[in-house]
């Protein structure tokens, strides 16, 4: 909720008239309106080779649940990803992975891609139980996942306290959660195809450490996605690895 309707806009705009500047040859873009901004944000991106995104869905298909939106809607509108149990959702909205899980269920229904976001909080982290969390979140994703054929989310690892802090764990860490991520879809979900990025105060700073790290196919942007000169210096400087 950091742009309003019309700076939305105009990001949007800025997105599409640059996207060769994003070497969209070689990647992936899909930016994430708030919902009072995504169709018209979808008008502006649309044939182009930027995607857009919602920020969350609900847990149901229809009926009377004020103030939520559908996938069917969103998919109508044109969203092709969804973030699902981003950790603001999960501690602000109280979203429970159960909860996620059925958000996940309903994208899955209507062939919009999930970007499901997992990670520990600082003091499970001090705690060393951070693997045990990520499993408690993947558990009920799981059966899920197996019911789309050729389905291939976006699983979005981002430590919670790395989040617009400026911190992020040393390469060593990340590579021993994100490994766990791994061994953890080999053994129950063998043939899932899906893409594993990172989230949590990404910035033209921190791309150095982060690009070393093989595992990391790419990146969940905050606050610097609202600068399009920053985000393009992130791009440059990933691709340059």
């Amino acid at each position: 909720m950091n742009c309003s309707f019309n700076e939305a806009q105009q990001l949007a705009q800025t997105y599409r008239d640059q996207s060769s500047a994003l070497q969209t040859e070689r990647s992936e873009v899909i930016i994430c309106p708030s919902f009072d901004a995504l169709a018209s944000c979808a008008g502006i991106v649309a044939n182009s080779p930027i995607k857009i995104g919602a920020q969350t869905v609900s847990c149901y298909d229809l009926g009377a649940h004020t103030g939520q939106v559908s996938a069917q809607s969103l998919s109508e509108i044109g969203c092709t990803h969804t973030i699902i149990g981003h950790s603001e959702r999960r501690q602000e909205c109280h979203e429970t992975n159960e909860e996620i899980a059925q958000k996940v269920r309903q994208l899955i229904t209507h062939n919009i891609t999930p970007i499901i976001c997992i990670g520990e909080t600082e003091n499970e982290y001090k705690a060393g139980v951070g693997a045990a969390v990520l499993e408690r979140q993947l558990e009920p994703l799981l059966p899920i996942l197996q019911e789309k054929p050729g389905l291939q989310p976006i699983i979005a690892y981002e430590p919670i306290y790395a989040i617009g802090t400026g911190i992020v764990p040393e390469p060593e860490y990340l590579i021993k959660m994100l490994t766990a991520i791994k061994e953890n879809l080999k053994i129950n979900l063998p043939d899932l195809k899906y893409t594993l990025i990172y989230g949590g105060s990404v910035a033209e700073s921190t791309i150095p450490s982060l690009r070393s790290i093989e595992e990391i196919q790419g990146f969940l942007i905050g606050s610097a996605s609202l600068d399009f000169q920053k985000f393009q210096k992130i791009v440059s400087l990933w691709y340059t690895r």
